[in-house]
């Protein structure tokens, strides 16, 4: 069988509760194997984040540990926007 992966992206500027239990509840209620935090690097919805990328990822590890979340930090090494 196939293994199922989930994207849940956004600023997490900072990461908070609401992020880590939609992102729990959207992991359980789809039945996913794995689900990614994707933090964007410049978000074009809304101002700049006022944490930087490192402190941003920094933030989602601390966050994610002891869950079976995980991060994908790949928007954050790009220099454009991210959508």
């Amino acid at each position: 069988m196939l293994a199922t992966y989930g994207i849940f992206g956004g600023t997490f500027d900072p990461i908070h509760i609401g992020h880590l239990r939609s992102a729990l509840e959207v992991k359980s209620a789809l039945a996913l194997d794995s689900l990614y935090l994707l933090p964007c690097h410049i978000p074009p919805h809304r101002r700049a984040p006022g944490g930087t990328p490192l402190q941003r990822l920094a933030m989602i590890n601390n966050a994610i540990k002891g869950s079976d979340l995980m991060v994908d930090s790949r928007e954050l090494d790009r220099n454009t926007q991210s959508y």
